[in-house]
């Protein structure tokens, strides 16, 4: 590009020089006229011949430096290669013998491209190719006319389109819900059972059926042997009705499980009373004193006891304790009463008498509590 620049230059200071004669020069053609115009003509002829020559230098640079670059060999057209062959049963090993190898060498490299790339129908390759010239009988491999590859198809690029994207904060994990358990009714345990047979033996007890409570009652038992309650209430209807050894098993089993329980030790104690014996009543109740020293009605059974066994001070004393708890208990004062009198206490006695007869007794102990009264005095 830069020798063209060159010549353009050259070419432009050239014309601009012609442009302007010498002034001796143009002094000379205005003095002659016919000198002039042939002056004048020749330099229209050097200009036009300069013009042309300007011309011819611009198609020139233009062809060699403007021309369009080769076609790439991507967008190179495989040449196809046509076998023609002068007998149907001539082999293609007689063609080569026919050629020496440097006239082959350009078919074979035409051959390996054309294997390379993609190759026509035979059929399509016969319309293709050029006449062939006359050629000896042997096969003759001839280049036929290049077959443009078809164009690559233009790819339209889809437009993308963006999905507005959604940022979200992030979510702590939440707690696994509670898996629903499914409830299902568990049965009673023993103990649930044994409680149920004894509210059912209370019930038939109040309605006077003794022997629905009885039953119910060992039942619970069978059930819970350690159902105090229905032991105590089993126990103490088998004494009222006078069934004593049955009485006895039920109670004795108890202060196996119990030990010195007072309310087992009580109804022992009472049983063993209608059996006639006294002092073993005694020793099953100060087996169990120490656990009931705030019952009172321990207290005062074990004090009539005393009294029974001709034991004035411990009844008096048993009495006293008993009283202390309660007080209005009128019957217990005349068993006061009857222990101090026969300790020889009368003072003391007089004064239980009195306050025994100032409460609610039995018309029978009223009866004694008052001759005792007058009698004394």
């Amino acid at each position: 590009m830069s020798l063209i620049n060159d010549m353009l230059r050259d070419l432009e200071a050239r014309r601009a020089a012609e442009r302007q004669p010498p002034p001796g020069l143009l002094r000379g053609l205005g003095g002659n006229t016919g000198a002039s115009r042939r002056h004048r003509t020749l330099l229209f002829a050097l200009l036009a011949a300069l013009v042309l020559l300007a011309g011819a230098v611009a198609w020139l640079a233009w062809a060699r430096f403007g021309a369009p670059q080769a076609v790439t060999r991507a967008e190179m057209p495989a040449p196809t290669v046509a076998m023609v062959q002068a007998a149907p049963a001539a082999p293609v090993a007689a063609a080569e013998q026919a050629h020496p190898p440097e006239a082959n060498a350009a078919p074979a490299a035409s051959v390996s491209a054309a294997t390379a790339g993609a190759v026509e129908p035979a059929a399509a390759v016969d319309n293709a190719v050029a006449p062939v010239a006359s050629t000896p009988p042997a096969a003759t491999m001839v280049a036929a006319a290049p077959v443009p590859a078809p164009k690559p198809e233009a790819r339209i690029a889809k437009p993308v389109i963006e999905r507005p994207v959604t940022i979200t904060a992030p979510v702590s994990p939440a707690e696994p819900a509670p898996m629903a358990m499914e409830k299902t009714a568990r049965p009673p345990s023993p103990q649930q059972q044994a409680e149920g047979e004894y509210q059912r033996g209370v019930n038939a007890l109040r309605a006077g059926s003794h022997a629905a409570a009885e039953s119910a009652f060992r039942g619970a038992l069978r059930l819970d042997g350690e159902h105090l309650l229905a032991r105590e209430t089993l126990a103490a209807m088998l004494l009222g009705a006078g069934r004593l050894i049955e009485a006895d098993e039920v109670l004795e089993q108890g202060r196996r499980l119990f030990g010195r329980n007072p309310t087992l030790a009580l109804l022992l104690a009472r049983l063993r009373v209608e059996q006639n014996q006294t002092g073993a009543a005694v020793t099953v109740l100060e087996q169990s004193l120490h656990a009931a020293t705030a019952r009172a009605d321990y207290l005062a059974f074990l004090a009539a006891l005393y009294q029974r066994e001709l034991r004035y001070d411990d009844s008096i004393e048993s009495y006293g304790r008993a009283l202390a708890l309660q007080p209005q208990q009128a019957s217990w004062w005349a068993g006061m009463g009857i222990s101090l009198e026969n300790a020889g206490r009368t003072a003391d006695a007089i004064k239980a008498y009195q306050q025994a007869a100032a409460g609610q007794l039995p018309p029978q102990l009223q009866e004694h509590v008052r001759n005792r009264l007058k009698a004394l005095e």
